[in-house]
């Protein structure tokens, strides 16, 4: 059975453990991509997915990414990894990423995630995730001194996907919901405090497909459709998500094309725009190449 072209929030992550997992032969397959935006961001990733027997699927990944606006910029390192069971209808996985600005945001976060296939058309999976997350940021103090400050904040985000696979039509409806703990309360107050400096603009991270994955989410959710022909796929997303830091909603419209140049090399592009509340709209394009054996 094959799957859909991942939405393009999902490419945007660059990461072959985040999609939904076609099992296939045993092999090896392998991903080298580049990002950039009009807001003077720009990515770079390699991932590589290996498949020891046709159940069990490893994926392992990283890169560099970098978004601005203003006064906030953000460049940090991503390394992810996952392990994804096929037996029959039933599917698990369980997956690992963590995003780090040295300077500013770090998130760590684990999925886990059990699906099942009826009628070899109608895939429906079921997701859990923990977040970690810390900022740094800075507040003045008696007689103007400035006062490095650190904030560390937990979530749980609990998600679902339906995902409809026909012979040239295929469409799929995600979302996720976070919850964070009372940490987040007081992190919200803080950056709203009059003795509060140099407080990282977490929105600009939700405003970029490179990091968007990695923000401090509310929540997200994204419906998209595939077409598929001989070696081409064609496929379009929205997705609409918050930032739980400044309530931020933004909106994003992807449209991702891949074509298979031979039996093992493959080549994606994708093009959208993203609209965020406060900021300006920012449009976004991504190369990939990829090799199978």
């Amino acid at each position: 059975m094959r799957h859909p072209v991942a939405p393009a929030a999902l490419l945007a992550a660059l990461s072959l453990s985040a999609v939904p997992v076609g099992f296939a032969a045993p092999g090896v397959e392998v991903q080298v991509a580049g990002y950039v935006d009009d807001a003077d961001g720009s990515s770079f990733d390699v991932a590589a997915r290996l498949r020891p027997v046709d159940w069990l699927s490893l994926s392992i990944g990283g890169g560099q990414s970098s978004v601005s606006l203003v006064a906030s910029d953000f460049q940090g390192r991503s390394v992810r990894g996952g392990v994804d069971l096929r037996r029959g209808r039933f599917g698990a996985g369980l997956r690992a990423s963590s995003w780090e600005d040295s300077d500013q945001f770090s998130s760590d976060i684990l999925e886990a995630e059990l699906s099942w296939t009826f009628a070899d058309t109608l895939d429906v999976a079921l997701r859990l995730e923990d977040r970690r997350l810390e900022v740094d940021y800075a507040t003045v103090g008696a007689f103007g001194r400035v006062l490095p400050q650190t904030a560390r904040f937990d979530g749980t985000g609990v998600g679902a996907r339906l995902a409809w696979y026909g012979r040239e039509w295929s469409a799929w409806i995600d979302g996720t919901s976070y919850d964070y703990d009372a940490r987040l309360e007081r992190l919200v107050a803080a950056s709203r405090a009059p003795s509060t400096r140099a407080f990282p603009q977490l929105a600009v991270l939700i405003n970029s497909v490179l990091t968007r994955t990695a923000g401090a989410i509310d929540y997200q959710a994204s419906v998209g459709v595939e077409r598929s022909f001989a070696r081409a796929w064609v496929g379009v997303d929205l997705l609409r998500s918050r930032d739980s830091v400044s309530g931020a909603d933004s909106t994003s419209l992807g449209l991702s094309f891949r074509y298979d140049l031979s039996a093992r090399w493959g080549v994606d592009a994708q093009l959208g725009t993203i609209d965020t509340e406060g900021i300006d709209r920012t449009g976004f394009a991504g190369l990939g190449f990829s090799f199978r054996n």
